[in-house]
Order: structure tokens, then C-alpha cells, then sequence
């Protein structure tokens, strides 16, 4: 339901006097859920709204580059109480918009600042050469959830999010019968299927991942050598048998990612519970791991490796034209 109260006003974000403002409502309405990821976006918006240069810049940029400088915030009586942002993604010659950050203050809830956000941002989208809009809600928000209903956003995932603890690397220890190994040739038809099953393409947009660019041979390696980045990829065999693989991503924020393939119903948890050990041990001995998985799968061998749930996230997705 939109609000009635004349001293409420939707307008665009102004990078030249808003971010700061809306950092510390980001920060009032989440700062519980954020990771350390959060915490340094954060800190981002900080130091780009006292750099006036990227002020400037950004404010004659467009939406297109200048993340994560665009949205919305609603005032009242001249204060910022409400923010949405919207963030782009370009992934294979096709852009992706993501609705994020959707916070209204504590005091000025319950009256329709976040549905009408919603729907300034969405009138906008709609004008936009895209096939789609997404968001990410937590399982646990139901009134998020019933918002977005109303605008008829559809459920398409739910993903959770495992992070390593400091046991993990502990837990690297020889187990009979399992082989870890570089990644074979003959395996990849199989490697991909499940790639392709856990990652579908309307995930791997916005987690930045590419199976095809990991192939075993010639190709794959001259990409790695251009990008001056190292393989780390490994298939696991057990009892002989191809049963699972793991590619590692070296990342500049707080956890390096990590990627699974492993057959969609075979239920071997010995795949987890010795790579991703293995890999902390050996690859990233000062560093956390992220494995973004579909939701409650294999959540006993994740914990078994010695990580923790942090999030489960409900993907939705609204089809513009």
C-alpha cells in the first residue's frame, strides 16, 4: 500500500549528499546481518562520499558504471528514512539488475516507505532494455517476502551461504578409499553436468562464476596464464570412482570461494568433508571459505568440514517485458 503523508518523498539518490546518510541507515537496519563483506561496502560508500571527485564523477556517470551509487531514498521533513539501491551486473553481453539494500528506519515502518520504493524502482527498471529484475530476501523475513509477493516477484531459489571456521584445516587428514587429484579430461562431461545443476546460469551471474573457463586443456590454461592466475581446481575419486570436484577462486574480500560439482543425488558426503579441509590446509591457510550451495543439501557434511551457515537466501525474480 502506498503512504499518504505528503511529508514523505521518493526522489533518486543524490551521491553528492545522501551516501554518507545512507550508510549509517544501512548500517542501523543490518548491522546484525553483515559479514565483513557488508562491513567493508560500507566503509566503501564512506570514503567514496567524502572523495569529491568520485562524487562528481559518479553523479554524471549513469547507472550503468557507477555502482553502488544508484537507487532511491525516501525523506521526511528533510530526512533520509528510507533507501533502496539498485546495482547492475553484466554477465555474458547481458546486464542483470539487482534490487539491494532496502532499509527504512526502525521508527518509520509499518507505513508503506518500502512498497513504495519498490514500486518507484520498478516504474524505472520497466523503462530499461532488461529481461529481468532480482532481490535476495532472507528465509526468515516474511514481511519482506509478502512485499515482494504483492509486486508478484517469484521465489526461483534458495541458496545458503557456508563459511569455513578455523577448525576446518584441522580436519585435513588422510581418509581410505578417497583420492584427491588435478582435474582429468574424461571427467569434465560429467564435472560440468553437475556444475551446471548446483550453478544454474541464473545464479552464476551474480556469483561471478564460469565453469566453461575451468575446462581441462590448451584453452583453459592460456586463459589462466593471460589472467596470470594459477589453476586450483582438483577432482576427488573415491574407491577409484570420479565422484566430485572443487574449484577454488581467490577473492580481494574477507573469504575465497569455493565451487562444488557432485552428483545431484548420490549423497557421498565424503566429497565435502575431505576437499574442502584439503583446500584450507594447503591453499588457503589464512583465509576463510565460501561455498554458496542450494539450500539444505548436504548440510551435514558441510558442517562436518567444520563450517557454519550464515545466510539462506531466497532469490526472486520479476520478468520485466
Amino acid at each position: 500500500m502506498f503512504f499518504h503523508d505528503q511529508n514523505f518523498h521518493i526522489r533518486p539518490l543524490d551521491t553528492r549528499k545522501d551516501m554518507l546518510v545512507v550508510a549509517d541507515l544501512i548500517e542501523i537496519c543490518f548491522g546484525s546481518q553483515l559479514d565483513p563483506d557488508g562491513a567493508a561496502y560500507l566503509e566503501h560508500v564512506r570514503k567514496a562520499a567524502l572523495d569529491q571527485r568520485l562524487v562528481r564523477w559518479s553523479y554524471a556517470a549513469g547507472e550503468m558504471i557507477s555502482y553502488p551509487l544508484n537507487g532511491y531514498v525516501c525523506e521526511k521533513d528533510g530526512q533520509v528514512v528510507g533507501n533502496l539501491s539498485i546495482i547492475p551486473f553484466y554477465w555474458k553481453r547481458e546486464w542483470y539488475y539487482l534490487i539491494a539494500n532496502v532499509a527504512v528506519h526502525p521508527d518509520f515502518r509499518q507505513q508503506g516507505i518500502a512498497h513504495s520504493m519498490t514500486a518507484k524502482a520498478l516504474e524505472h527498471l520497466y523503462r530499461l532494455p532488461i529481461r529481468a529484475v532480482w532481490l535476495h530476501v532472507r528465509e526468515d523475513n516474511l514481511p519482506a517476502r509478502h512485499l515482494y509477493d504483492t509486486f508478484q516477484f517469484r521465489e526461483r531459489y534458495m541458496r545458503d551461504t557456508w563459511i569455513s571456521s578455523e577448525m576446518t584445516a584441522n580436519l585435513d587428514r588422510p581418509v581410505p578409499g578417497v583420492l584427491i587429484e588435478p582435474p582429468r579430461r574424461e571427467d569434465w562431461p560429467s564435472q560440468l553436468k553437475w556444475f551446471s545443476t548446483l550453478y544454474p546460469s541464473d545464479v552464476v551471474w551474480n556469483l561471478d562464476f564460469d565453469a566453461n573457463q575451468h575446462r581441462p586443456g590448451i584453452l583453459a590454461g592460456l586463459l589462466h596464464l593471460f589472467r596470470d592466475e594459477k589453476p586450483l581446481q582438483w577432482n576427488v575419486r573415491i574407491d577409484g570412482k570420479f565422484s566430485g570436484a572443487g574449484i577454488l577462486k581467490k577473492s580481494y574480500t574477507y573469504a575465497d570461494q569455493v565451487f562444488l560439482a557432485l552428483p545431484p543425488d548420490d549423497g557421498n558426503e565424503k566429497v565435502i568433508t575431505t576437499l574442502l579441509p584439503f583446500i584450507q590446509k594447503n591453499y588457503s591457510p589464512n583465509r576463510k571459505l565460501m561455498v554458496n550451495f542450494p539450500s539444505r543439501t548436504a548440510e551435514k557434511a558441510f558442517r562436518q568440514s567444520g563450517c557454519d551457515l550464515v545466510s539462506r537466501l531466497i532469490w526472486m525474480e520479476i520478468r520485466m517485458n
